[in-house]
């Protein structure tokens, strides 16, 4: 579609819903695209934006189902938030080099600076770590990429916000940076993948129904005090359970957001003769909380380490029994103890 180099403004909804057009070219004249200009316009695989277009309302492309990359010009200096979610088959969004005011980074949305991730396309796979120097994510950023499976937060980063990866139904790995002190509302909502999570100390507020649907969400592990807690944070997470670390404030209680909470302080006994050479091979005990879990890493090197799962267990009855019978074929061998 070819719209007349007469017109300066496409109006707000202007193309909504047209579903059977295909390409789009924006001419030299426009200089704004209203909201949801080319909302729902399902079959759309080409979108040719115009060298002199100053906005790009909010939802302006949203639901381009078809649409599989997009280029940002230099004369864009605003993006209204949902300009491009739920575009399904989405991998790629690209920007001139010469905006003043966004950047892309592989793909990825950014404003010019890095400092804030605007807009994570749907259809990106696999793992992905956040940029360092990146210090806020912004509303639904990562939202509905439901084919990531593993997302690394940088230790810049101070705040995720809202919505910012509701249905991520493929992640079911997240690392959270210890410079994060606020998960805003419904981050990480119906996220059904994750299973175990850990909470750096650094988080100080968790919001309205932060992590409402994750259904297969077992554990929670706080590294620091009590955070303030939204409602429904853990609503519909029935299989969920909070651990918390020796000599942080304001835990004790049996609960926590209506889900059991537990003090997780396991410890490899070192003066009840279980330390050493085994039948069975090297053998250590370990006692803590009852039936809590843990997993223990080993690694052969402590200057430069490389951790390996050997075995996950739980403390039953408060204790738990491990041995490694590979140890000699190793020059060194050093283990650690760590959440699941």
């Amino acid at each position: 579609m070819a719209i007349p180099n007469s017109v300066a403004t496409i109006g707000d909804y202007a193309f909504s819903h047209c579903e059977q057009l295909v390409g789009i070219t924006i001419p030299e004249s426009i200089v704004s695209i209203g909201d949801g200009a080319f909302f729902f316009c399902t079959q759309s695989t080409n979108v040719d934006i115009g060298t002199h277009v100053k906005k790009i309302g909010a939802s302006a492309f949203n639901g381009c189902h078809s649409l599989p990359q997009i280029f940002i010009p230099s004369s864009v200096t605003n993006i209204g938030p949902d300009a491009f979610t739920d575009c399904l088959n989405l991998t790629d969004i690209t920007v001139d080099p010469s905006n003043a005011n966004y950047s892309d980074v592989a793909g990825i949305l950014f404003n010019k600076t890095k400092t804030l991730l605007i807009r994570c396309p749907i259809g990106k796979t696999g793992d992905y770590t956040i940029p360092t120097g990146v210090t806020n994510l912004a509303t639904r950023a990562f939202s509905v990429c439901t084919n990531l499976t593993t997302v690394v937060m940088p230790d810049t980063l101070q705040t995720i916000s809202t919505n910012a990866f509701k249905y991520c139904t493929g992640l079911t790995n997240i690392t959270i940076g210890i410079t994060v002190s606020n998960i805003r509302d419904e981050a990480f909502a119906y996220c059904t993948g994750l299973t175990n999570i850990v909470i750096p100390q650094s988080v100080t507020n968790i919001g309205f129904s932060a992590f409402i649907g994750c259904s297969n969400l077992k554990g929670m592990y706080f590294l620091g005090n009590t955070p303030g807690l939204g409602l429904s944070v853990f609503l519909g997470d029935n299989s969920l359970t909070i651990y918390y670390l020796p000599g942080a404030a304001g835990w004790g209680a049996p609960m926590f957001g209506s889900r059991p909470a537990f003090l997780w302080n396991p410890k490899i006994q070192t003066a009840d003769g279980s330390l050493g050479i085994g039948t069975n091979g090297f053998e250590f005990s370990i006692i803590g909380t009852t039936n809590i879990p843990i997993v223990v890493e080993v690694c052969s090197s402590l200057t430069n380490p490389i951790w390996s799962r050997l075995g996950s267990f739980l403390l039953t009855n408060g204790f738990a029994y491990f041995s490694d019978a590979m140890w000699t074929n190793y020059p060194a061998r050093f283990y650690r103890i760590t959440s699941p």
